[in-house]
C-alpha cells in the first residue's frame, strides 16, 4: 500500500494504527479494517481520528 507509520497494542485489548501516505492507500486501509482486517483479528469498530503529517520510515508492529 507504500504507507508508513505503525500498529501497536494498547493495554485494553484494542489496536492503534497510525498510517501515512497517499489518501487513496489510506482509504484502502480504512476500508480494508472496516471489513474485518487480518483473518486473526476480531474488528469491532474503527475509529478515525485525522491527525497533521508525520513522517515514519516504514510500516512497524509496536508492542
Amino acid at each position: 500500500m507504500g504507507l508508513t507509520g505503525y500498529a501497536r497494542n494498547l493495554d485494553d485489548g484494542s489496536v492503534e494504527v497510525l498510517a501515512c501516505g497517499e489518501q487513496q492507500a489510506v482509504d484502502q486501509l480504512m476500508a480494508w479494517l472496516k471489513s474485518g482486517g487480518p483473518r486473526s483479528a476480531r474488528v469491532d469498530r474503527v475509529l478515525v481520528e485525522p491527525r497533521g503529517v508525520a513522517e515514519y520510515k516504514g510500516f512497524s508492529i509496536r508492542y
